[in-house]
Parts: structure tokens; sequence; C-alpha cells
């Protein structure tokens, strides 16, 4: 006689499926890493999951996402499919690097939280710890693999991979460096690439927003080995996308990535927090396109009328002085501008190459034809000997410092 099919029964075949199914085990998983949260139905999230396991699975897999903050590109990759993959084959050795100490610890945390959790273990019984060796930044197996953490610039001599992940290798704030951009590139070349144990079978897969249009997405792109999946928080065109057995997912131009987290309401209204460069750069994934967004040239006004025949209520006057005044030195600028109770007028430029004597020469007569209610000039090498030169002169000019490169400065000024 047959027994019957029971309870126990029908959990052993969901966890056989959450063996070989990524996606599966993902959704079973979720609520070990964000207790009490609901875990949404988007398609997007099936797509990533079939993307990462076949990456994965597949020898010398080269992978790269890009795709918005906040949706659980973190989790997936880096927390959850180390988790899965030890599970299946606990010899497996895995690198997740990222930019920095706290996010690499962060998601080790996430990492053990799973793999000592009752529920990973009723999927993976047979999974052990090796006693006495694991830490934060490490996970070992009693087989003999784990997870281990890497950050750029860190040392991981030593230490070989069957499996690396690349999870946000560069901070947003750090973008507009070009020493930054070309630190997390030779990462990539110089340092990961040669952990990997076996350069033909062994996978990599990167995941991260696109923060520049040179960054390291950019230059795997240019390597022509790397599968990409793009996945914009809204789709410009039509797309379609593999999900599992055989299935497809497509969207429509227009579409937002997951409705059920953020609909098209919701991403307009962040497009408006954060400025139409970002958007594009970080939630579009085009930041090609995010340059020519900073600055919105149909509110860029040609008048006809001269500057005497508009009614100024306050004047500002700024200058960027240059170091050298040779044929190949850069130019040496003041602007004049003028608010007219509506909008900023500027009224007078002044960009030449000029020796220090000249560019004094040049601000004092600026200053005297407007008697601007606020002049500044940046302080720094010539500014800074401007500004003590005319101050003894009573003209009363501000110094004021500056950090970053002139495109992040004007990024935050550009809305």
């Amino acid at each position: 006689m047959t027994r019957p099919f029971g309870p126990n029964d029908l959990e052993a075949a969901a966890n056989a499926m959450r063996r070989e199914n990524f996606y599966l085990f993902l959704r079973h998983m979720f609520p070990v890493v964000a207790p009490g949260q609901r875990l949404s139905g988007d398609d997007y999230l099936e797509t990533l999951c079939f993307e990462l396991q076949q990456a994965a699975e597949t020898s010398g897999g080269r992978l790269m996402v890009t795709m918005p903050p906040r949706y659980l590109k973190s989790i997936a990759a880096s927390v959850l499919q180390p988790a899965w993959l030890i599970g299946r084959d606990p010899k497996l050795k895995v690198i997740v690097a990222s930019y920095g100490e706290k996010l690499t610890q962060n998601l080790s945390r996430m990492f053990q939280t799973v793999v000592t959790s009752k529920r990973y273990l009723r999927v993976f019984p047979h999974m052990s710890a090796k006693p006495k060796v694991n830490s934060v930044t490490e996970f070992t197996t009693a087989a003999g693999g784990g997870r281990r953490t890497a950050t750029v610039g860190g040392a991981i001599t030593g230490i070989g991979a069957d499996l690396i992940i690349i999870d946000d290798i560069m901070k947003a704030n750090d973008a507009s460096s070009e020493a930054a951009r070309e630190e997390a590139r030779r990462f990539h070349d110089e340092t990961l690439y040669s952990r990997l144990n076996n350069k033909a079978e062994g996978s990599i897969i990167v995941v991260q927003q696109r923060l520049h249009q040179d960054d390291l997405i950019a230059h795997l792109q240019e390597k022509g080995t790397y599968r990409h999946l793009n996945l914009p928080a809204i789709a410009e065109r039509p797309a379609q996308h593999d999900l599992y057995n055989g299935y497809t997912w497509s969207r429509e131009a227009g579409d937002p990535l997951a409705p059920e987290r953020e609909d098209r309401e919701a991403l307009d209204f962040i497009r408006g927090d954060v400025g139409e460069a970002a958007f594009r750069t970080q939630y579009l994934q085009d930041p090609a396109s995010a340059g020519s967004s900073m600055l919105d040239f149909s509110k860029v006004l040609v008048l006809e009328q001269s500057p005497s025949d508009i009614r100024i209520l306050k004047t500002v006057q700024a200058w960027d002085t240059a170091v050298k005044d040779g044929p190949n030195c850069d130019y040496s600028v003041g602007m004049t501008f003028g608010w007219d109770d509506e909008r900023w007028v500027l009224l007078e430029v002044q960009r030449r190459r000029m020796n220090f004597a000249d560019l004094k020469a040049c601000a004092r007569t600026m200053y005297g034809k407007w008697r601007p209610d606020l002049a500044i000039v940046e302080d720094s090498a010539n500014g800074t000997a401007l500004y003590v030169e005319l101050r003894g002169e009573g003209i009363l000019i501000t110094p004021f410092g500056v950090s970053g490169s002139k495109e992040e400065r004007f990024a935050v000024a550009a809305d």
C-alpha cells in the first residue's frame, strides 16, 4: 500500500526545488534578511535571479547587472546567492568585493545570519561551518569552501575564488574623480581577476548602479566579454528578458521596473528630488545623456535689450582666476550677474589670459563699473592674492573655498 503524501513530503519537495531554483530560494529566505517586510512579486526580481544563476553555473561566466539603488541587488547577489551556491557545493570559494569595509561587513553579517538560520539549514542540512574559524570578513565551511570579503585597495594576497562578485565597487560621491574610477578599473583588472582559481572556468559577476559614463561598467563594456543585464527604473525602449522555464518578461517604453515598489508617480517624485542628471545616471542607467541634461538650455534665454534697459535689484560679481597667462594656460574669468526680481541676467563677462597686474586692473575696473552687492573670488593661487590686494585698496571682495571637481560642483548647482 502506498504511503499518503504528507506535510513532510511537501516540505521536502519544496526544499528540493529551492536547491535548484535560486529565485525560489530567494523568496524563501527573504524573511531572514528582512524580517517583517513583504517581498513584492515584480518580474524584474525573477529576471535578476535567473541571470545570476546562469552566470554562476556557466563555465567562465561573465555578467554585469546595472539597476537602480534599493532594488535588492546586494541582497540577491552578495548575500543570498553565495549562501545558495555554497549550500549546493560547500567546497565553492566566493569573494565578494565592495568599495568599503562598512558595506562589506554589513553584507557579510547578513550572509552569516542566513547560513546559520534554521530555515536555511532545512534547505541545506549537510552544510556546516568550520568551527572557530569564521569572522565578520570570512566564513569557511567544513568542506573548505566559503565566502570572503574584499575592498578596493585592500590586500587579498593568497586568497583564491571560484566566483567573484563585485558589488558597488565605487561610492557615488567618488564617481566624478578620475583617480577613483581608475582605481576601480585597476582593482578589477589587476587584483580581483588574478584571484580566480581557474581563469577559464571561474565566474565574475558585477552589480551596480551607473555612476559615470567612464565607470567600471563602461570599462567592461569595452572588453566585450560580459553579458549585460540592464534594468533601468523606467524603460526607455522595449525590452525582453529571460525568466525560468523558458518564459520571458517584456517591458514597453515607459514601464516602471517594479510598479509594486515604485510606480511612475513615485519615480517622478524621485526625479524631481534628486535632479535630472542624477536620475538619468543612477535610476535610468544612462550616464551618457546625464551630462547634457544637467543644464536645461531651454531655460537659458538670450535677451535683446542692453543691460541699461533692465531694472537690476541686486548685483553679484564672481572671479575664477588662472595661475599663469601663457598661451596654453587656463583663462581668468570674471562674471557679473544682475537679479531683476524674476531671473539672473549675465551682464558682463571678462574671459582672458592675464598676468596678475592685468588681472587686478580688470577686477578693479569691473568692480567700479557695477558696484556689486557681493563680490567673490576662489580662494586659491592668484585668487587669494587678488583678494588681499583689492582689500588693501578698500574693495570688498570675499574669498571662498571649493572642494570637488567642477563637474561635481556644477551638478549640485544646476537644478
